[in-house]
This record gives C-alpha cells, sequence and structure tokens, in this order.
C-alpha cells in the first residue's frame, strides 16, 4: 500500500527488506529511545537530541506528516524499527525539490542494505506523489557510508560546500548529491523488479 501518507494512516511500502511505515503516536517512546542513545550511532550523528516531550509536541501538532516535510520509520521484516527517512523544504531557497535526511538507529544495522533499499523506495515514492523533478542529499564529506548509500540509489555528486557545518566541535564540507525523476524507475516499478528478485530466488 503506498497511498499518499497525508490522507491515511495505515500508508506502508513495503519492500525486500524493509517496510517504510508512518509513525504513530505508540512509537514515540520506543523512538526516543532509539535516537537519544548516542554510543550506538557513528560519528556524524547529530548531538543535539530532542526530548520526548518535545517529539511529542511536535507530533500532535502535525503527525510528523505534512505538506512540505514529513517522514517514515524504516523496519525490518520482523517489524522492528531499525531507521528513520525524512524530507523537507531544501535549506537553500532557490532550490526546487525536497532534500532527504536518513540515519539508522543502531551501528549493528549498518551494512545490511537497509538505508539504501529505504532510500531508493522513498525517492520513488516522492516522485509518486509530488509535482517535483528533484531531489537533493547533502552529506558530510568523511561520511563514506552515506555516500556509498547515495551513489547506489543512483543520485550524482554536484559538488562541495566548504566548511558548511559545525558537528561535534569542528567544521566540516558538505558534499551535494542529486536524484531526477527520470533517473529512477517508479515505485510500481521499483517494487515489481524487487517482486521478481525474491520471485526467482524463491524458485
Amino acid at each position: 500500500a503506498f497511498d499518499d501518507p497525508y490522507s491515511g494512516a495505515q500508508t506502508y511500502i513495503n519492500g525486500k527488506n524493509v517496510i517504510l511505515r508512518l509513525f504513530s503516536e505508540n512509537d514515540l517512546e520506543e523512538y526516543t529511545k532509539l535516537t537519544e542513545n548516542v554510543a550506538d550511532k557513528g560519528e556524524f550523528y547529530p548531538l543535539h537530541i530532542p526530548s520526548l516531550e518535545i517529539i511529542k509536541k511536535e507530533f500532535g501538532e502535525k503527525g510528523w506528516a505534512d505538506k512540505d516535510d514529513g517522514g517514515m520509520l524504516i523496519c525490518d521484516k520482523k517489524g522492528k524499527m531499525v531507521g528513520d527517512i525524512w524530507f523537507f523544504k531544501s535549506s537553500v531557497n532557490i532550490i526546487t525539490g525536497y532534500e532527504i535526511g536518513y540515519q539508522i538507529f543502531n551501528k549493528n544495522d549498518y551494512g545490511k542494505g537497509y538505508m539504501s533499499e529505504a532510500l531508493s523506495l522513498f525517492s520513488a515514492y516522492l516522485f509518486n506523489i509530488k509535482p517535483i523533478e528533484r531531489l537533493g542529499l547533502f552529506i558530510i564529506s568523511e561520511n563514506k557510508g552515506s555516500i556509498q548509500v547515495a551513489k547506489k540509489c543512483g543520485y550524482k555528486y554536484e559538488g562541495t560546500l566548504r566548511r558548511t557545518v559545525r558537528e561535534h566541535l569542528n567544521f566540516f564540507d558538505y558534499e551535494s548529491y542529486s536524484l531526477l525523476k527520470e533517473e529512477i524507475l517508479s515505485l510500481r516499478e521499483l517494487l515489481k523488479k524487487i517482486n521478481q528478485v525474491i520471485t526467482r530466488r524463491w524458485r
């Protein structure tokens, strides 16, 4: 099921290794625990982490599914929360389309293919429901894992913004990547391709 999430709370995208679904109020406590445990995160994880009270307040205002920003949980096939993925208006006013941000909650789930599949599905989904031609990513240059995910999903390098972001008391360069609508399969085609791969494997 992948209707526009902003008209129904049961929306989910069932992939090969992940399920993308909307947040519910019942998710918030577990979600907060997963995001606040900095010891389980990679070195580029932001240190500013909102409290459960702030998260509940923000969720109550718009349910994290607004017209120009929103997110979905990334779950494994058993339903365990492994990450999240978001879209929002670009921080650079002249850029059209949306930026995407994402994270895997625990380092033990790195390298399992969750994020590359989630990014592909989420990107195709946004092109399916939004009148946009472009999606963008800004990634810290040293974050080689995230850059690898972007390239695997077809995002193309556009350039480097030097010393743009300050994290952990250090300044880092941002690399800009983008994906155009014609550079990715439609969501239905992508899901069909995944199902075909699974069908062949079952045989």
